[in-house]
């Protein structure tokens, strides 16, 4: 059993996460959900009033009576930088505990290469640091593309990069900028950012595949009996090196095919001409044969892989994010009737996400705070 310390700030963590998750709230509120003696939740929020942890945001409209004050987490302190690091650059966000972004920033590699992408990242994060020097950052959390080791912190290959493997991206912030940092897999990010902010906020799904589709890839996250999915040595699911039917009677891996170069490419086998990808699409959308089937391949790929997911992992909803997102007019409909050919008549809801480019950086400082609030020991006092 445990000891009325331990039970003590246990109590403080889980009034802390009902403010994260539900605030702005009342004490009354928080009393309903945790089944707290009145006492016990404001002595518990005085404390994190005092902590900074929490702020006051008003009171409730109510019809009589006195309009009780609501707790929100603190917007003005106690920050997380969240980075989504990927093929071609970084994006950085400083956020606080519920994912709230106050600065935003973003850089482009000059040069594909160890040096340049790791000196890029901490010359966001120095800047992230210097522009809000009264404040206290307490994480770095970064979502990494392609293979990591989230326990060891480690990123082990992005073949975009020259001379990027195994690199202790953790240890490296840590040493740089002594926070403690967090590595996870941008797919994950994405999927926890979906369920806080996006389509699954207020879903009771408990088994969801989320999809990355743009041009750094094609990235999944599942989430299977309510809980992420992690796999073997936590090496996460993967569905762009999937095999898939071709327009040739062969298979080809599906990153090959679900991509705007291969759009241009096979627009240019079939007409010489050299166009843009938006143009193609344009040019699909008013009825152009050859570039309506160049869509349809596309289609049937992702039909079979869609299949695939579904047949695996028995999902309720598939949500779709990333700037190939626009395209899905000339794609979704027949893969979802491909889908729904080769599973006998089902396929699940599937949703594109309104989460804007920053998702998988909130996601990854959403991640964080979770670690964070779970650490935090408060003062006996």
């Amino acid at each position: 059993m445990k000891g009325n310390t331990q039970l003590r700030q246990d109590s403080i963590r889980q009034v802390l996460s009902e403010i994260k998750y539900n605030g702005p709230i009342s004490k009354r509120e928080l009393q309903d959900k945790t089944g707290f003696s009145w006492g016990k939740i404001s002595f518990i929020s005085n404390l994190l009033l005092n902590e900074k942890y929490v702020m006051t945001v008003g009171k409730q409209e109510t019809i009589v009576g006195r309009k009780p004050e609501e707790l929100d987490i603190n917007i003005n302190d106690n920050y997380i930088i969240g980075i989504d690091f990927y093929n071609d650059g970084v994006l950085t966000v400083v956020c606080d505990l519920k994912g709230r972004v106050i600065n935003k920033y973003q850089a482009n590699f000059e040069k594909q290469d160890y040096d340049t992408a790791l000196e890029t990242m901490f010359s966001l994060v120095k800047k992230a640091i210097y522009d809000n020097p009264q404040r206290k950052i307490i994480e770095i959390s970064v979502a990494m593309q392609c293979d990591v080791d989230t326990e060891k912190g480690i990123s082990k290959q992005i073949r975009a990069i020259e001379g990027w493997q195994n690199v202790p991206v953790s240890q490296l912030l840590y040493e740089k900028f002594n926070i403690p940092t967090l590595l996870l897999h941008d797919p994950d990010c994405l999927l926890y950012a979906e369920r806080f902010y996006g389509s699954l906020r207020d879903d009771n799904v408990q088994n969801v595949a989320h999809l990355r589709l743009d041009h750094q890839g094609i990235g999944i996250a599942a989430l299977l009996d309510g809980e992420m999915f992690t796999g073997v040595n936590s090496r996460k699911c993967e569905i762009g090196t999937v095999a898939v039917p071709d327009d040739k009677g062969g298979y080809e891996l599906l990153y090959n095919i679900l991509n705007k170069s291969y759009v241009k490419r096979e627009y240019r086998y079939i007409t010489g001409e050299d166009l843009s990808c938006d143009e193609i699409a344009d040019l699909a959308r008013k009825g152009d044969d050859n570039a309506k089937l160049i869509f349809k391949r596309q289609a049937m790929a992702l039909g079979f892989a869609f299949n695939g997911m579904i047949s695996l992992l028995n999902t309720e909803k598939i949500v779709l994010f990333g700037e190939y997102v626009k395209y899905l007019d000339l794609i979704l409909p027949d893969a979802q009737k491909v889908a729904r050919d080769l599973l006998y008549g089902y396929c699940p809801e599937i949703v594109i996400s309104g989460l804007q480019n920053d998702a998988a950086a909130v996601g990854a400082a959403l991640c964080a705070s979770d670690r964070v609030i779970g650490s935090l020991e408060f003062s006996e006092n």
